[in-house]
């Protein structure tokens, strides 16, 4: 156990409940409630949300993002409308396919993580749905791929090479001995072409 062996240690990204460890991460709420704002502004009322593992806190804090800014908006709230993944391409594929086998299926999707997006979106292209039309999708991480798809992928941005360079940081102070406080970055959307207005409403 390296905190066993008196290390530097920060943790980038994720934290561990009831580690007193300093951290780098990404305000998770911000971007989040960003995505269903832009959503809900958009006309979509039922918005499926493909979650990342419960055991991480990434995984809890954005569901709960999630389940606090669809109540703040006054959109539904329907527990059918949450899949929970794994932060893997799979459970993009598995979540897109139950939300939107959903009787009153969702007219929106949020996925939790990079991967799960793009799990999400090979759903959609393999059922032939319009992604920004019949369907809007929100994914996380601005990385360069969902700039490049047909259409661009809308995003909840943070910067994990400025958490990266935090986090180095901290290191080196830490071994000179300095104190060191935990940073909490910003998240931000970045609307492209995979959303649009909801073409109907439940």
């Amino acid at each position: 156990d390296v905190l066993k062996l008196g290390l530097p240690v920060v943790f980038v990204d994720r934290v561990i409940d009831g580690v007193d460890v300093p951290s780098v991460t990404s305000d998770n709420r911000s971007g989040i409630t960003a995505a269903v704002e832009h959503l809900a502004a958009l006309g979509h009322r039922r918005i499926g949300f493909v979650a990342g593992p419960q055991e991480t806190s990434t995984g809890r804090e954005r569901l709960v993002a999630y389940r606090e800014a669809i109540a703040a908006a006054g959109l539904d709230t329907d527990p059918a409308l949450v899949y929970q993944g794994d932060f893997r391409v799979a459970s993009g594929v598995a979540g897109a396919r139950a939300l939107l086998d959903l009787d009153d299926a969702p007219t929106a999707l949020v996925a939790a993580d990079s991967l799960m997006t793009f799990g999400v979106l090979q759903e959609c292209q393999d059922r032939g749905v319009r992604i920004g039309d019949e369907v809007s999708v929100i994914g996380y991480d601005d990385i360069d791929s969902f700039r490049l798809v047909n259409p661009p992928v809308t995003v909840i941005a943070h910067d994990p090479a400025r958490m990266g360079a935090l986090a180095v940081a901290m290191i080196r102070d830490l071994l000179a001995g300095e104190p060191v406080t935990s940073a909490v970055l910003a998240s931000n959307l970045v609307e492209r072409a995979s959303t649009g207005p909801a073409r109907r409403s439940a």
